[in-house]
């Protein structure tokens, strides 16, 4: 693959740094050197942020390339009486000269569009196209290149923005519920005499054994279960079933999946499970004092209220962090207008488009595992494509727009913060988390989806640092609720 270096032009001859620009055509070619090797680049058309360019490398200089990758090869091939380092070029070029012409074109290829792009300074979009025209043995190299540059954005000057910080209040009930919930987690069974009937707020120790048409259940069995009766932890109709049972009962119970179960192999079923109770137990409630706090590996209950109140602050300025964060997106997209590379917006929207996809075949999965091609209508289809590209749109222009800012304040993703990324994306698969870090090891953009949320985040913070924010005092359930408003909206980042 060509390989683009940002690097400072080593000439001066037609040099563009992208930016909207007006059709241009031009017949001016450039003499380019790379290493030993002389190449015609001529500039065929500049529109926009498109540019292209003809290429052209005299048939002798890519022999004499040849030449030397074959005579560079012949230092460690064997052939059958010949020492190594003493094969004549003939022999080579007879054996393998088809392979290495490839290797050396692309080497030839690479050279010269990093060259291309030192001494016409570009700053280049994505990998460049290129088309060929003429690449047979004893002719000129000739081929056609086609790139798209990154756009001017300019400096940002983020002293003239201002913005409105949504601020919640910790208020001494909440933590008194944090608390309530944490001594919830806490709690203890104590055992009943055997002839006490089980009840709501009473536990039961069972097993039991759940079958659909004396099929069991894939995961419906358990040989020893706590269940708190009225927590709803089980199937609606289970927990009911059980009231009035004691130590040692026995007993059939029927219940019918849920229609929207996660799983469409049980939902809507009518299941059978044969249970037997082992003890019915008293749910012990600890009390909220220093001997919880000490149970939970504080001090004493003063520090563990401290440090669910400084959790409770922590969680409202992430919210309020999130708010401010739609915020700056939304004015920059107002204010900010400039070409987009198409390469860019299509890669983003056929990302976009692909989660779609995922989501319309997961959602209408078919009993018998089949999945729909897509389920939209032609109409609703074409109406998302038009809403996702300009979606697509929006979070380049953006992403640019932040990649100018962290550029000039020097944000930068740490190895340390990546690996730690990297390490959350690898907990959430439990034994399997060596595989998740190969993958993630030996994939440079899965790495890199990784570090996007990362830098986007440290670039937002870095605003909100030199912007002007004014705080505004709002409840916890209007911030939520902002949030939820947030989050359930169509995803404009």
């Amino acid at each position: 693959m060509v390989e683009l270096a940002d690097t400072p032009g080593l000439g001066s001859g037609g040099a563009s740094h992208g930016g909207s620009s007006p059709s241009a055509r031009t017949t001016r070619s450039t003499l380019l050197e790379t290493g030993n090797t002389f190449m015609q680049m001529t500039q065929k058309k500049v529109e926009g942020l498109l540019h292209q360019y003809h290429l052209n490398i005299p048939a002798a200089q890519v022999e004499e390339k040849m030449d030397e990758r074959l005579l560079e090869l012949g230092k460690t091939t064997k052939v059958a009486g010949f020492r190594s380092g003493h094969i004549p070029l003939p022999i080579l070029r007879q054996r393998y000269a088809t392979s290495v012409k490839g290797e050396v074109i692309q080497k030839l290829l690479d050279e010269s569009v990093k060259k291309l792009v030192q001494e016409k300074k570009l700053k280049v979009a994505l990998q460049p196209k290129v088309e060929f025209e003429s690449a047979e043995d004893g002719q000129d190299l000739s081929l056609n290149i086609s790139l798209e540059v990154l756009p001017e954005v300019g400096k940002v000057d983020l002293s003239k923005y201002s913005f409105e910080q949504l601020k919640a209040k910790v208020e001494p009930q909440t933590v008194t519920d944090s608390l309530k919930k944490m001594a919830q987690s806490s709690r203890e069974h104590k055992a009943l005499d055997a002839d006490v009937k089980a009840e709501n707020g009473h536990a039961v120790r069972l097993s039991f054994r759940g079958t659909i048409n004396d099929k069991l259940i894939p995961g419906g069995s358990s040989a020893d279960t706590v269940l708190e009766l009225g927590s709803g932890t089980f199937i609606p109709g289970f927990e009911e079933q059980i009231v009035g049972m004691k130590a040692g009962d026995q007993k059939d119970i029927f219940v019918t999946f849920p229609a929207d179960y996660g799983s469409q192999e049980l939902a809507g079923k009518e299941a059978k499970f044969s249970l037997k109770i082992a003890e019915v137990l008293e749910v012990v409630e600890p009390k909220i004092d220093d001997e919880l706090a000490v149970k939970l590996k504080f001090k004493d209950l003063a520090e563990l209220k401290d440090q669910v109140e400084k959790m409770i602050t922590k969680e409202y300025d992430q919210l309020s962090f999130l708010d401010i964060k739609r915020k700056v997106l939304d004015k920059f997209s107002e204010e900010f207008h400039f070409d987009l590379p198409k390469g860019l917006v299509e890669l983003e929207f056929q990302s976009i488009w692909r989660q779609l996809e995922n989501e319309l075949h997961h959602d209408h999965h078919h009993e018998e595992g089949e999945t729909c091609q897509h389920g939209l209508d032609p109409k609703e289809e074409e109406k998302l494509r038009k809403q996702y590209q300009g979606i697509a749109e929006r979070r380049v222009r953006l992403g640019l727009v932040l990649a100018e800012i962290g550029r000039e304040n020097q944000v930068s993703v740490s190895q340390k913060e990546l690996d730690q990324a990297v390490y959350n994306e690898a907990i959430r698969y439990k034994g399997h988390e060596m595989k998740v870090v190969e993958y993630y090891r030996d994939n440079p953009q899965a790495l890199a989806s990784l570090r996007a949320p990362i830098f986007e985040d440290k670039v937002i913070k870095l605003i909100t640092e030199k912007v002007a924010l004014k705080d505004k005092e709002i409840s916890v359930e209007e911030l939520q609720k902002r949030i939820k408003e947030i989050t359930e909206g169509e995803d404009m980042n």
